[in-house]
């Protein structure tokens, strides 16, 4: 999607350290790797222009986003009036492919989307922010906008306090729209001349001259819905009501499974999962981060492609007693485009403890696991490209030492000093 690196780091959606490095560090191997041993990702192939109501390889038209994101949006907020006007521009949008950055021998996972662009107005209170963007969809039920807004758009006032010297270089909306529903954000863009400090002096050897620069402070305006059940910039959809033919408490369902577990000492015994929602909603998010990544599995979860979870415990029980405990986490899912749930997995960060610590707080054996590491990543994968236990398992991964950490507001793989295998384990009877 254009300009999302971007908008993440703007954001501050940030990812743990070591979830990134895993993702670099596990993945190779299984699918062949890309630069530096990290997965090739999904690159865009060059747009093309197709009418609104033409159905494209994605199995639907613009037509049918338009039809539930066009239109007048009352948004769900508490101490405000809110409301968001979309309406499409022209009568064609633009169709682009995606396909892996390096041939490999594996179904194509990625998945292309189309682009509509769109305007209208946010309002908000007495001010109203006049605006054009863009729709991206990857299916007909879920779209995300993207506008970046000139302060000369605004009409009335908004509840932006600015601190001295600042003024206003332009707003940006972001809103994830499914049915009558939405969520999102508007920011604004705050920035300020900064002169140098101290003494200046010559430059040496040709170098320029320090001077003034202009510094940026990005002031969230509106998160909506106002409370949300999810995180922000995350849509909440009741777990009954169905998302392309599958509802979210039919994911809770599959995910209570019995399923033959191979240890990594090649013993075998029998995995009784089952999960436990903490609320009643399931939350979209579109796109997915780099925490949706399945960890040391082939590459089955594409960025592109919406990506819901569940917050909840997942409770973990053997045969062989090894595990009887339970772990608070995020039940995370993709919806095939036919229907029925793609992948489905479950991932969480764990504190690093000693083996009697961890197995006191969760239940859970874990032979090398160590107070010294820094963290831990658990990650059980139940589904993987529509198919149960085959090629799926676990993994328990931990960090030692301390991550150098990402700059403020900024998303970067931070640089562990050491990552150890804690323990996998294989499903299925081959």
């Amino acid at each position: 999607m254009t300009g999302l690196p971007n908008l993440l780091r703007r954001l501050g959606l940030g990812v743990s350290p070591i979830l990134l490095a895993m993702g670099c560090a596990l993945f190779g191997g299984q699918t062949g790797e890309g630069d530096n041993g990290a997965p090739p990702g999904c690159e865009d192939h060059p747009a093309q222009s197709v009418v609104l109501n033409d159905s494209t390889s994605l199995g639907f038209a613009a037509q049918d986003v338009l039809a539930f994101a066009e239109g007048s949006h009352e948004l769900a907020v508490t101490t405000a009036d809110a409301r968001l006007d979309i309406m499409h521009v022209g009568n064609q949008a633009r169709f682009v492919d995606s396909s892996l950055g390096r041939a490999l021998d594996i179904e194509n996972p990625c998945r292309g989307h189309l682009e509509i662009d769109v305007a209208g107005v946010f309002a908000l209170n007495d001010a109203e922010l006049a605006w054009s963007g863009v729709l991206y969809a990857h299916n007909a039920e879920v779209a995300q906008l993207h506008a970046n807004i000139s302060p000369s758009s605004l009409t009335g006032t908004l509840p932006i306090e600015l601190q001295a010297g600042e003024s206003i270089e332009g707003y940006a909306l972001t809103t994830v729209l499914a049915s009558a529903l939405s969520a999102g954000r508007l920011e604004a863009i705050a920035t300020h001349i900064e002169q140098p400090s101290g003494p200046i002096t010559e430059p040496v050897g040709g170098a320029p001259r320090v001077g003034p620069s202009k510094v940026e402070r990005v002031i969230t305006v509106l998160d909506f819905p106002e409370p949300n059940a999810c995180d922000a910039l995350q849509l909440p959809i009741s777990l009954d009501t169905s998302l392309l033919g599958t509802a979210g408490q039919n994911v809770v369902e599959m995910a209570a499974t019995d399923v033959m577990l191979t240890w990594s000492d090649e013993t075998q015994t029998t995995l009784h999962v089952g999960f436990s929602p903490s609320t009643n909603a399931a939350c979209i998010s579109e796109p997915c981060t780099v925490t949706c990544t399945q960890l040391d599995y082939p590459v089955v979860a594409p960025n592109n492609v919406s990506h819901l979870q569940i917050s909840g415990v997942i409770q973990l029980q053997t045969d062989d007693e090894r595990w009887n405990g339970e772990v608070m986490g995020t039940l995370r899912y993709q919806i095939a485009d036919t229907g029925g749930v793609q992948n489905l997995w479950f991932q969480e960060e764990l504190s690093a403890q000693s083996p009697d610590a961890l197995q006191q707080s969760t239940g859970l054996l874990l032979p090398e696991a160590s107070a010294s590491d820094t963290s831990m990543v658990f990650h059980l994968v139940l589904v993987r490209d529509g198919k149960p236990e085959t090629s799926n398992g676990f993994v328990v991964v931990g960090q030692q030492g301390a991550p150098t950490p990402c700059p403020a507001g900024e998303m970067c793989v931070g640089a562990p000093s050491t990552l150890k295998e804690i323990e996998r384990g294989q499903f299925g009877s081959d």
